[in-house]
């Protein structure tokens, strides 16, 4: 995470942004979804999934004061790297 709102992944030739997120909560993917909303952090912490292509769902639950930037680690991090290591599993 960086302080303008970036957020990136360590890969092995370096740095890769992921996406980004506001103040206001919103996080955008530059993946799949590139520029594209793939979520948001309500005001009591509720993490949603959502946007042009997904349905909207509630994936988790953040605390603190960098309620953004926990959303974003969430969304663009985590949940991704748990479907990929489902992908594997069963396959």
């Amino acid at each position: 995470m960086t302080a303008d709102g970036r957020v990136l992944r360590q890969v092995t030739h370096g740095e890769r942004e992921l996406g980004t997120f506001t103040a206001a909560g919103v996080v955008r993917s530059h993946g799949l979804f590139q520029g594209g909303e793939l979520g948001w952090v309500d005001a009591d912490g509720v993490v949603n999934r959502g946007g042009l292509i997904l349905g909207e769902e509630e994936v988790g639950r953040v605390e603190g004061p960098m309620q953004a930037a926990a959303a974003a680690a969430l969304l663009l991090l985590f949940l991704p790297e748990e479907a990929e290591q489902g992908r594997t599993h069963n396959a």
